[in-house]
């Protein structure tokens, strides 16, 4: 017997709007307790013997963030009471538009029931509202948190708490930025523009963002029985790096973030059971996605003293108005990808001087394969401190290049070794991204992307092929994609 459940959530809160639409589809079977598994695919078959929570078009709930609130400092939203986070303000919201479904699709398999509906219906009522903290000793990773605190699955079944209220998710964080106060930057996004907001998940549960406090502080609140708190579920953001085995032996309620494949050593049933991955080369796993939105990200920046805009007319009904129009904004994410293979290409294209490669990374030195080819005019280094200029840069791309492939350094992104996520396509899903990638990777992310999507094999004729049709695409659409976006703005400002 299947149950089909359809949900419209909209919820308004001061500078943003997220709007969810999501469907259940319940399948009888159930499985123990100790076969909880996450499977995230539009075309893999449901398991054998499994109950089923499928969750379609289910919205990337971000944050909506105005140009004008960029670059401002704003003080922390004050953080309401879990009463005054049910119920009336969702009701009265107003709807709102551009929101980009997310081509995830998750289906959860919980642990199984403990006790009767009935009884658990009963049990709840009395019981506190369910808390949940994210450990995260080491100063990275700060990109995924947001999405871990959504879209982590937990056995909600086996907590003694009532996880129909919405769900306290808190954050213990590195005491320094080992990287050039990447700390800093993350910590002013999340205190002016997700403490104190509610969220759906995508297992219908609600979650309310809690305090973030440096790691030593939430040691000496665990240490004094007076602070303590007890928290239901402990989800180590960074355990999956550093011997996941030993870290989830330290407590039946530990759930461990896993990056990359398990090995006998460091890995045992214990582990793959209270773990999930970050990418969906895995049986359990969730696509980090959910990162700040920025209004009106398709219209261009105005830069002059950047020289990277050409000027153009865009009709605009009965007016022709004058703007500046940046080039093709072509972006890579991190270190250790193949500048090498992507210089050699450029001075192939058939046409390369309306385009501009950004390198987002951890410095702005240049990378010195585009001027060992001759195309260091069409190259820069960007390092953003500030984890909201990042992103806003990252939104305002037309096309990411995860630039990574199978026969290389970079083979620990492929299914064949180590299977580790590769944030250039996070990035791409949570914007709704164009892309162009080796064959093997679309093989795995390419349901979840956005179109326009192109794909080579590890002959690098044909990436320049992939790249002419892509640039040709862009060509044709980001006219009036920029024209729409910039007439929004200015409307919005009216």
């Amino acid at each position: 017997m299947t149950a089909l459940l359809i949900c419209a959530i909209t919820i308004w809160n001061e500078s943003f709007s997220l709007k969810r639409f999501v469907v259940y589809d319940l399948e009888a079977d159930q499985e123990s307790a100790s076969s909880r598994r996450v499977e995230v695919s539009e075309t893999t078959s449901l398991r054998q013997g499994r109950q089923r929570v499928a969750v379609e078009n289910f919205a990337t709930s971000q944050n909506t963030i105005s140009d004008e609130t960029l670059g401002k400092e704003q003080s922390a939203p004050e953080e309401p009471s879990t009463e005054a986070t049910t119920g009336k303000d969702t009701e009265d919201s107003e709807d709102t538009e551009g929101k980009e479904a997310s081509k995830d699709t998750l289906s959860v398999q919980d642990n199984k029931e403990t006790r009767p509906d009935d009884d658990r219906k009963n049990a709840t009522s009395s019981l506190p509202p369910c808390l949940v903290i994210l450990e995260n000793r080491q100063d990275y990773h700060y990109e995924i948190f947001e999405s871990t605190l959504i879209r982590y699955p937990l056995p909600w079944n086996n907590f003694t708490c009532d996880s129909s209220q919405p769900i306290r998710m808190e954050v213990a964080h590195a005491d320094t930025s080992w990287y050039a106060n990447e700390l800093e930057g993350w910590l002013e996004y999340y205190n002016n523009h997700l403490k104190g907001t509610v969220r759906d998940r995508p297992d219908g549960k609600q979650v309310i963002f809690g305090d973030a406090m440096h790691f030593k502080e939430y040691e000496q609140q665990q240490r004094n029985e007076t602070t303590r708190k007890e928290y239901h579920a402990v989800i180590g953001g960074s355990c999956g790096t550093y011997n996941p085995k030993s870290w989830i032996q330290k407590g039946s309620n530990r759930y461990c973030v896993l990056h990359i494949k398990c090995n006998e050593k460091d890995c045992d049933n214990t582990t793959v059971a209270r773990g999930c991955w970050l990418n969906p080369m895995h049986e359990c796993f969730y696509n980090p996605i959910d990162f700040p939105k920025f209004e009106h990200s398709k219209c261009p920046l105005t830069d002059p003293s950047n020289n990277l805009t050409i000027a153009v007319n865009i009709e605009n009904d009965d007016q022709v108005y004058d703007t500046n129009v940046t080039k093709i904004k072509i972006c890579t994410v991190g270190g250790a990808k193949r500048h090498d293979v992507l210089a050699s290409v450029l001075p192939l294209l058939e046409r390369n001087d309306d385009i501009i490669v950004w390198s987002h990374g951890r410095n702005d030195k240049p990378i010195n394969a585009y001027a060992n080819n001759g195309v260091g005019h069409l190259a820069r280094s960007v390092h953003f401190v500030r984890y909201l200029e990042f992103e806003e840069s990252i939104s305002r791309c037309d096309l990411l290049l995860p630039l990574v492939d199978p026969d290389s350094h970079t083979a620990g992104y492929f299914p064949h070794n180590a299977g580790k996520l590769t944030g250039s396509l996070a990035q791409a899903m949570g914007y709704n991204l164009p892309t162009v990638m080796h064959e093997e990777l679309a093989a795995v992310y390419g349901p979840y992307l956005a179109e326009p999507k192109l794909t080579y094999t590890s002959n690098h004729t044909t990436f320049v092929d992939a790249m002419n049709s892509m640039l040709d695409i862009l060509r044709k659409t980001l006219p009036q994609q920029r024209r729409e976006a910039c007439d929004a703005k200015r409307l919005a400002t009216i």
